[in-house]
This record gives structure tokens, C-alpha cells and sequence, in this order.
């Protein structure tokens, strides 16, 4: 009404939440449908893009204690421990990948290594975890198999001070790792869906003019003109 725009021309735009509530209650079904929609939207998205990914993991134990040492004490321990981001550098590096690319009973690439390898320190010990991740099962575990095979002349050319052994071997992933985020995405889409939905509900409140309170009616009584 005329007496809305005015006051919103002088004052800006109000919102009485009361009365925004009772709207969004009465088009609830504007953000149920978008919620709905969106959630399926992004669940076939997520589904369609989504692929199955096979790990192999091989596990070092790095040793700076040589068989002359009679007693292991914290300063071995401690030794071990910070030599193990030595190895973890070395595992990733070029001569490795490459020795591993050369050697590989499956056809793979420098940049098909170097992405499907992740190593990762187990806090607090000396042991190294080498998760090889691909979309093919028997990929992983050939690169994983290569990398177990010939790691020890190049690290131990590199680096002398401490031996690198193999605490676990590598096996031949049945199936895939559970990595999936479809749940996440439909969840998201769901959210998004909803915020769109009230935000549609609020644009349509504030465009709308209409008396929805008995401080809108009182607003707008004027006095009656005078009649001489």
C-alpha cells in the first residue's frame, strides 16, 4: 500500500519477523520444493563425476641404531623420528618416481606417480606410511609393488646414515576405498536449496504490499479533514 512505500522511501525497509514468520509458514512448500530439487540435482551431479579409487599401502620403519649399539635409548628414538621426514622427502623425489616409472609392470607416467603417491609420518614414531591411490586396482598395487622393489639402492645412495626396511608389504585392493561424498554433496545441495528458497520468500515479503499487523492499520489512520 501507498503508506508502506512511503515509509520505506523515508526509513528504509523493515521487516516485522513476526509477520516474515507467518509468511515463510504459509510458503513453506517454495523451500521444501528447492531443498528437494537441489538435493537431487546435486546427488546425480556427485554420483555421475564420482569415480571408485584403489589404494595400496606400503609401511617403512626408519632405524638410525646400528647392530654395534648395546642399549636404545630416547636419543635413538628421538634420532629415528627426525630422520623420518628425511626419507619421506626422498621417497617423493625425482629419482625415486622415476626409478619407479622405469621399473613398473604397468604402463604409468611421471605424473601419474607423483599424484597417486602420498606419504605420511605416523605422529609421534619413525614409521612412514606410502598410500599409492588410482582408479585401478591393479595400477596401485604395481606401482606400490615397484616402489618396495627398488627403493633401497636409490635411498640408501642418497642417504646413509640410517636404514629404510619395509614393515608392510603391499597388497591388491579388493575393493574400492569408501571415499565417497555423495551424502555431503546431497546435504549441500539440500542447504543451498533451502537458503534459496527463504531468500525468494523474503524478496517476496518485501515487494509485497500488504497490512499484515494491527501496527500496520494504526500507521495508517490520518486524521479526518475539517469541513467548514
Amino acid at each position: 500500500m501507498a503508506y508502506e512505500k512511503q515509509e520505506r522511501t523515508n526509513n528504509g525497509i523493515e521487516i516485522n519477523i513476526f509477520a516474515f514468520l507467518r509468511v515463510v509458514a504459509k510458503k513453506i512448500w517454495i523451500i521444501l520444493v528447492l531443498a528437494l530439487v537441489c538435493g537431487i540435482i546435486s546427488t546425480t551431479v556427485s554420483m555421475i563425476r564420482e569415480e571408485d579409487v584403489y589404494s595400496s599401502k606400503v609401511s617403512f620403519v626408519v632405524n638410525t641404531v646400528t647392530a654395534d649399539t648395546e642399549k636404545i635409548d630416547n636419543s635413538d628414538i628421538n634420532a629415528s623420528i627426525n630422520v623420518a621426514s628425511t626419507y619421506r622427502y626422498i621417497l617423493q623425489s625425482r629419482s625415486v618416481i622415476n626409478t619407479i616409472v622405469d621399473k613398473c609392470t604397468r604402463p604409468v607416467t611421471y605424473e601419474t606417480v607423483k599424484a597417486a603417491m602420498k606419504v605420511n609420518l605416523v605422529t609421534g614414531s619413525n614409521v612412514i606410511e606410502v598410500i599409492i591411490s588410482t582408479g585401478k586396482a591393479e595400477q596401485s598395487y604395481a606401482i606400490a609393488k615397484a616402489l618396495v622393489e627398488n627403493y633401497e639402492g636409490i635411498v640408501t645412495k642418497i642417504y646413509s646414515n640410517a636404514t629404510l626396511n619395509v614393515c608392510d608389504f603391499p597388497v591388491l585392493a579388493t575393493k574400492p576405498d569408501n571415499t565417497s561424498t555423495v551424502f555431503v554433496d546431497a546435504v549441500i545441495g539440500v542447504a543451498l536449496g533451502a537458503i534459496a528458497g527463504l531468500i525468494i520468500i523474503l524478496i517476496y515479503y518485501i515487494v509485497t504490499d500488504t497490512v499484515r499487523s494491527v501496527e500496520d492499520v494504526s500507521r495508517i489512520q490520518q486524521p479526518l479533514p475539517v469541513l467548514a
